[in-house]
């Protein structure tokens, strides 16, 4: 659920974590498991020059190649309908029983490499640094996507964002505040529609990471 950008990113930048191409070259390794999503799902948004795509459409493709992924996988889950929900407080007032255990998933790109989604949960915020670390890459090489990079690249329209891959070349990566979570809440790819999953069988069916990349709680 939400946006693929946070509202304020951080803009300081780190020092890079070990060799920068030898570490994109084991990621790339990792996503391995991901260069063919369900039913040809990597195909779906390549598309001919001067050939432009419904936005409904494509929206309704990443909803669509979600379920499947997530029957393929024998994931049990259901589906929350509701008003149209963009924001956390928006969640509050038009779905608050889904508010306890809901993730926020935050859509970044490695630099001419592969995408991220990034879940915590959901007023927690991502801190940009600890997630370059957990990705073993610069921070100035991590950058989260404006609503319409998500849609054009992803498939999820704004609020609408989840962590489950839609296509080919997306790693997940959850807070490590996560561990031991029991039933959560995500977008499904639109902001009408919330899934409910199981966090363990989640994270297994995803190949999702358990990382701390979450600013700590303000005393």
């Amino acid at each position: 659920m939400l946006s693929g950008r946070e509202a304020q990113e951080d803009g300081k930048q780190t020092r890079g974590h070990g060799n920068a191409k030898t570490k994109n070259r084991d990621m790339r390794q990792a996503l391995r498991p991901f260069t063919r999503a369900p039913g040809g799902a990597s195909r779906l948004l390549r598309r001919p020059p001067g050939i432009h795509l419904n936005r409904s459409i494509v929206e309704t493709m990443a909803y669509e190649r979600i379920l499947a992924f997530l029957r393929e996988k024998g994931v049990p889950f259901k589906i929350h309908e509701h008003e149209s929900v963009v924001t956390i407080r928006e969640a509050e007032q038009k779905a608050p029983a889904l508010i306890d255990g809901l993730l926020k998933t935050v859509a970044f790109r490695i630099k001419d490499s592969y995408w991220v989604l990034a879940a915590v949960r959901c007023r927690d915020r991502i801190d940009y640094r600890r997630l370059a670390a957990a990705l073993g890459v610069n921070r100035r090489e991590l950058r989260s996507l404006s609503p319409e990079e998500v849609l054009r690249d992803l498939g999820y329209e704004v609020g609408g964002v989840g962590p489950v891959p839609p296509r080919a070349g997306v790693l997940t990566v959850f807070d490590a505040g996560l561990r031991g979570a029991k039933t959560v809440y995500f977008g499904s790819g639109k902001n009408t529609l919330t899934l409910e999953v199981e966090f363990d069988k989640l994270l297994a069916a995803t190949g999702g990471r358990l990382c701390p990349i979450a600013h700590d709680p303000v005393a």
